[in-house]
């Protein structure tokens, strides 16, 4: 049993990540786990190697995408399928299925300039502009007014924004592992890692079944969905594959099992190769 995990270079400073006890549970069982960091790394587009039983894709970096569609469109076993991570990251691709699916979310545009905004913002009030190809945080603007807009007038199209929620100061974090889900509340725009971390709690009925509603859309498995709890009722912001499942008690083991499980149950991709 041969898993490559297409990986992200960890960060100094950044909070533990798991993922190293996932590898190291895997190998326990007897898998032939490889761990490569696509920017360190040469691929020859005309000899891919495709004969790993499952690719994981973890890292957001554009190689790292690029990488999972040449292995997608090879014929390669990725655990998540590449459709679904192109639509994750895209915003405007992942909001309307989310709509499509009724999963409640903020009011969301689609735009060309900031300024093309500013008759929203006046109508509807404050508005998060986020970067749409963006992850991680990257490129989130709260704009409260036109002078705001003003200051944003050099950032490319398209833009995505969605309707500022009005929440408790502390952001959501759905984890699901197949079916169980677990969750975490953080302050809104935590930087450090503690604050990252957050605290755990017992998600309500509402709040998992919104998880798995997300799960069963896309066809995640390993996943996050980012939650802003208003006095309207919980709305999703965002969705995730692959979470580093900060603050989540036996994470490893869970996902370690969820990837062994999916592995075994699919055959080989190139068996005649070997």
């Amino acid at each position: 049993m041969r898993i490559v995990f297409i990986n992200k270079a960890e960060r100094r400073g950044a909070a533990p990540s798991i993922f190293p006890g996932v590898l190291a549970s895997l190998a326990g069982r007897g898998a032939d786990v490889e761990d490569i960091v696509p920017e360190t790394r040469l691929f020859e587009m005309r000899n891919l190697d495709i004969s790993a039983d499952l690719y994981v894709l973890r890292t957001r970096s554009v190689i790292g995408l690029n990488l999972a569609a040449a292995l997608d469109e090879a014929g390669a076993r990725l655990l998540i399928p590449f459709p679904v991570e192109r639509t994750l990251r895209n915003k405007f691709l992942l909001q309307q299925r989310l709509i499509e699916g009724g999963v409640p979310t903020p009011r969301s545009y689609l735009a060309w300039t900031c300024t093309q905004l500013g008759e929203i913002l006046e109508k509807r009030g404050p508005l998060i502009i986020k970067d749409y190809e963006g992850h991680g945080g990257q490129g989130v603007h709260l704009v409260k007014r036109r002078s705001d807009l003003h200051a944003l007038r050099g950032l490319d199209g398209p833009i995505f924004a969605q309707e500022y929620v009005s929440g408790s100061g502390r952001d959501v974090k759905l984890y699901g592992i197949g079916s169980y889900v677990a969750a975490t509340r953080r302050p809104f725009g935590a930087k450090t890692c503690e604050e990252k971390v957050g605290t755990s709690f017992e998600p309500s009925k509402e709040l998992v079944s919104i998880a798995r509603r997300c799960d069963s859309l896309l066809g995640l498995g390993l996943f996050g969905v980012d939650v802003i709890e208003g006095e309207n009722g919980p709305s999703v912001v965002d969705v995730n594959s692959m979470p580093g499942y900060k603050g989540v008690l036996g994470a490893a083991a869970l996902v370690a099992d969820f990837i062994w499980q999916k592995a075994v149950a699919q055959p080989a991709a190139a068996e005649a190769s070997r």
